[in-house]
């Protein structure tokens, strides 16, 4: 056999490191470990810090709208020369508003929630006159306040508040304000296609210093809310009852000069209290270009021994005074077509007023509809409008109405009347 050849592999010799260089190198190691954990624990760190941030933009949300009234005019406004009876009319009226509203919402946990809100104007109305004074310039209000309590028992609202919540035609251009004081509860419930919603509320409307309750101007009630919203069609039926209490009767108008009897006044409420049965239905047509028909209803069961004198009932020796005392009823209907919420639509409507001077609350009335109206008014509104997108809007609205009754004893057949038309430019965000 053949002899097997051997190869004598040479060992590598060990090269021994210097006892200095292992040190250093396993004391980079160490380091380079360290700086991956404090990489990995800053990167973790601003994760949560971004993460809190965005829940932060979440937990706090901003909103508002300002609109412009771009011009508005009243024609035609006939008067009352209390002296003779004669009637007369006042020089055309031009003149440019604007309102702004901003809004905070506050999302603290899931049942708690805090909602803020300020605007332009005072208490009764929230324009302020393009060329105003330096006083109206510079007005901004807290218009709402409140602390939002979400559980399964019921919705609770502490604070400053809307009444349009609770009694759905006491909002708006027409006889509500925005600034009441005091506590809303409701609870909705489910009934298979239908949803009902009862609430309730107190309002404490007049403080009065060291004194209880009993004595405070206070508004309160409650409602009850049936609504179903389908494709076909959207409807609800709402009625409530409306009680107050020791209202402010009068309130001074800031623009009206002072008389030899001082300061005068709106016309106010002509009654400190009332018993206002209130109820509103709406029905709307989704797919046939949103035809609307909305009607609200205002009955006051309230009984009144005498009419309480204000500036405007005019008394004279030769007739009686006129006397407001069954004026009780009233009722607004409206019919519209489009989608004033859509970008990119149409929308328009008439609506007739006869509201009777004690259907409604004149201390909450907002006087939109002409020079002199809260209540004791009757007339129509036709109004048009375009969204172009989520954020602008243009509305116009034109306005004929005359007082339902004269208040003036030396010619009672005599009523006032006027037109006004505006242009209004919004911008929502």
């Amino acid at each position: 056999m053949p002899t097997a050849i051997k190869f004598n592999r040479k060992k590598t010799p060990k090269v021994l490191k210097p006892i200095g260089v292992s040190q250093n190198i396993t004391q980079k190691n160490k380091d380079m470990k360290r700086l991956i954990f404090v990489i990995i624990l800053l990167f973790g760190i601003s994760k949560v810090i971004v993460s809190q941030e965005e829940e932060d933009k979440k937990r706090i949300s901003f909103s508002g709208k300002a609109l412009f009234r771009l011009t508005e005019f009243d024609w035609k406004q006939k008067r009352i020369d209390e002296n003779n009876g004669n009637t007369y009319y006042d020089g055309d009226r031009h003149w440019s508003r604007y309102n702004f509203y901003l809004n905070v919402n506050v999302h603290l946990n899931n049942q708690l929630s805090l909602k803020s809100q300020i605007r332009t104007g005072n208490k009764q109305y929230a324009f302020v006159t393009f060329g105003a004074n330096k006083d109206e310039r510079f007005n901004i209000i807290l218009s709402e306040l409140y602390l939002k309590w979400d559980n399964k028992f019921a919705s609770i609202k502490l604070g400053r508040q809307g009444a349009g919540s609770i009694w759905k035609n006491q909002k708006g251009a027409q006889f509500d304000i925005p600034t009441h004081d005091g506590i809303s509860i409701s609870k909705e419930f489910s009934l298979g296609n239908l949803t009902l919603l009862p609430q309730l509320a107190f309002f404490d409307e007049k403080y009065r210093n060291n004194t209880g309750y009993e004595k405070h101007g206070k508004m309160y009630g409650g409602s009850v809310l049936l609504k179903n919203k389908s494709e076909a069609i959207d409807w609800h039926l709402q009625t409530g009852l409306l009680f107050a209490d020791h209202l402010p009767n009068r309130y001074e108008n800031d623009i009206a000069e002072n008389d030899a009897k001082g300061v005068r006044y709106h016309d106010g409420d002509l009654a400190a209290d009332y018993k206002l049965w209130v109820s509103q239905l709406k029905v709307a047509l989704p797919q046939a270009v949103n035809l609307t028909c909305a009607v609200d209803f205002y009955r006051n069961f309230n009984d009144y021994d005498a009419t309480t004198q204000t500036h405007l009932i005019k008394s004279h020796p030769s007739n009686p005074t006129p006397n407001f005392t069954k004026e009780n009823t009233g009722i607004v209907a409206t019919l519209s077509a489009g989608d004033f919420g859509k970008s990119k639509s149409l929308y328009g409507g008439v609506s007739y007023l006869y509201v009777e001077k004690y259907a409604a609350m004149d201390y909450f009335a907002q006087y939109d509809y002409c020079r002199w109206a809260s209540s004791n008014i009757k007339g129509i509104e036709i109004f048009a409008g375009y969204r172009f997108n989520k954020y602008v809007a243009f509305k116009t609205r034109f306005f004929s109405t005359e007082d339902i009754k004269g208040y003036y004893a030396i010619n009672p057949d005599s009523k006032r009347s006027t037109y006004r038309i505006r242009f209004d430019l919004s911008i929502s965000f």
